[in-house]
């Protein structure tokens, strides 16, 4: 299994895990934030997810997702985190 993958952009930092994963996908960032979008995204750019976060950590069920790779966007003010995902 893999380890847990970085996207870093001073000054959030974004790790996921377990990746691959299966069913649950947790994101937990390096500082708390106020509102935050979260979208999911397959291989051929549609997006499959949509919803708001906010805090440090949040889950994301994923297990409804067909196996593959998957962009994980977390939209914040002006920034954006993309974390990729691999489904099994």
């Amino acid at each position: 299994m893999a380890a847990a993958k970085d996207s870093t952009l001073a000054p959030l930092a974004v790790k996921a895990y377990p990746n691959p994963s299966r069913n649950k996908l947790f994101l937990v960032l390096s500082a708390p934030i106020d509102q935050a979008m979260l979208e999911v995204y397959d291989a051929k750019g549609q997006r499959l997810h949509r919803s708001t976060m906010a805090g440090d950590r949040h889950e994301l069920d994923v297990s409804t997702f067909p196996s593959g790779l998957y962009h994980v966007c977390i939209i914040h003010g002006r920034e954006m985190f993309v974390v990729d995902l691999i489904k099994e």
